[in-house]
């Protein structure tokens, strides 16, 4: 039996998922998706642990948002698919939050945040992009994460990235669900990014 197999066979008797499984395929490619340096090098989002945590958090978001739209009453496939890249991505939050050193009281403290965060980016996000309201969307994301640039520099960067996010929306859309539940998922290219 080949080591992958073991694992896989170990996992599966301890109850636990192999870091092979869907959800961790689907968010590997989120983070991939999420580091890409155009974002810290075009998009005007600072490079620091916030700021791709940001990026993070709004890939995660995108593609949940993609999944819960394309659920239909007889499958819950899809919004299972979502819970568990949220749980994933919540684990890895306490991952990093405890290679940052944070001590375990304090983890759970700002792991809490953290979550609240992404919840006030569905509140703020969801909406216009149901609407396909770009600029709405340009407005919420300007005020989201550019308020410390100039109002000009903000609506500019803003709506470049809400651009960004509603080709997001359309290349999930033109993609097989059937595809991206049995983990594979392309991202759409960033405005300037060499393919």
């Amino acid at each position: 039996m080949s080591f992958p197999k073991l694992v896989s066979a170990v996992a599966k008797l301890l109850g636990k998922k192999s870091p092979n499984d869907v959800p961790h395929r689907i968010y590997g490619t989120v983070v991939t998706q999420a580091r890409k340096s155009a974002f810290y090098k075009d998009y005007n989002i600072p490079d620091t642990v916030m700021g791709r945590y940001d990026m993070l958090a709004l890939h995660v978001f995108l593609l949940n948002y993609h999944l819960k739209s394309t659920s239909s009453n007889d499958s819950n496939d899809s919004i299972e698919l979502s819970q568990s890249v949220f749980d994933v991505f919540l684990t890895d939050l306490e991952r990093g939050l405890r290679e940052l050193g944070f001590a375990d009281a304090s983890v759970y403290k700002r792991k809490k945040r953290l979550a609240r965060s992404y919840y006030a980016l569905i509140e703020e996000f969801d909406p216009p992009l149901t609407d396909l309201d770009a600029k709405t969307l340009a407005l919420a994301v300007a005020n989201r994460y550019f308020d410390k640039l100039n109002k000009k520099q903000a609506a500019v960067a803003g709506s470049k990235l809400a651009d960004y996010m509603l080709s997001v929306v359309s290349s999930l859309s033109q993609q097989p669900l059937k595809a991206i539940m049995s983990g594979k998922l392309d991202w759409p290219q960033l405005a300037g990014e060499k393919s």
